[in-house]
């Protein structure tokens, strides 16, 4: 299956993140994607000069704009959680999980499922395809997948803020 537009979003997922306020990993199920507005970011690895220094950048950025929205941003790739919990707090976000989260499909369960998954840089195997997803109340509205794990339009912060 490869998620599009007016699908319904797949509830029978978990993700890994580790949570700040409790010092302790922590999950969120998909099923909680069923209420409000969420954009899913999908990067292919955590620190990875791509998603580090032209992707994720203005996600930050504009983190007031998506939360003025009502939208929580959740970034996702097949990365350890302390991994992305070390991310998150490189850009000095990990206090803000209100906002943003940094999460783990460990085995890629989700992704290979929703068919966002590419094989296109041998050194790390299959990973996240660099994606935007706006799910609002557990419906996808939008669906920004890159053609190669090198582009950032579709799935670019500006591109995903027009779309809510």
């Amino acid at each position: 299956m490869t998620i599009k537009t007016n699908d319904s979003f797949p509830t029978d997922y978990t993700f890994q993140y580790f949570d700040v306020n409790k010092k302790d990993p922590a999950e969120l199920s998909t099923s909680e994607f069923k209420k409000g507005t969420w954009v899913l970011v999908g990067v292919p690895a955590a620190f990875s000069p791509p998603c580090s220094e032209q992707h994720l950048p203005l996600y930050i950025d504009q983190l007031n704009l998506f939360a003025q929205k009502g939208a929580r941003v959740v970034v996702v790739n097949v990365d350890n959680l302390f991994a992305n919990k070390a991310w998150a707090k490189s850009f000095g976000v990990d206090d803000k999980q209100d906002k943003i989260l940094f999460v783990s499909d460990v085995g890629g369960k989700f992704l290979k499922a929703a068919g966002l998954t590419t094989t296109e840089v041998p050194p790390l195997g299959e990973v996240s395809s660099r994606f935007a997803l706006v799910v609002k109340d557990g419906t996808v509205n939008y669906v920004g997948q890159e053609k190669t794990v090198a582009e950032v339009s579709a799935s670019a912060a500006d591109t995903v803020l027009k779309s809510l």
